[in-house]
């Protein structure tokens, strides 16, 4: 489920409903970051790996 942004206004009242709309947003953000995070890990770790195979094989330091 997507996040649906409220607009809140003066003399809104504040219910389950939104408050629970709020907190799934800020769960599925949370998930969504920790998913790229694991990415960028895994590709910089690959990347790390290929720098370090390419300067052995030319010789230099990675």
């Amino acid at each position: 489920m997507s996040y649906t942004k409220t607009t809140w206004a003066s003399g809104n009242t504040i219910t389950a409903a939104a408050l629970n709309n709020m907190e799934e947003g800020i769960a599925a953000l949370d998930s969504s970051v920790s998913d790229l995070q694991t990415r960028v890990e895994t590709l910089t770790e690959a990347l790390d790996g290929s720098v370090a195979d390419l300067a052995a094989l030319v010789g230099g330091d990675a």
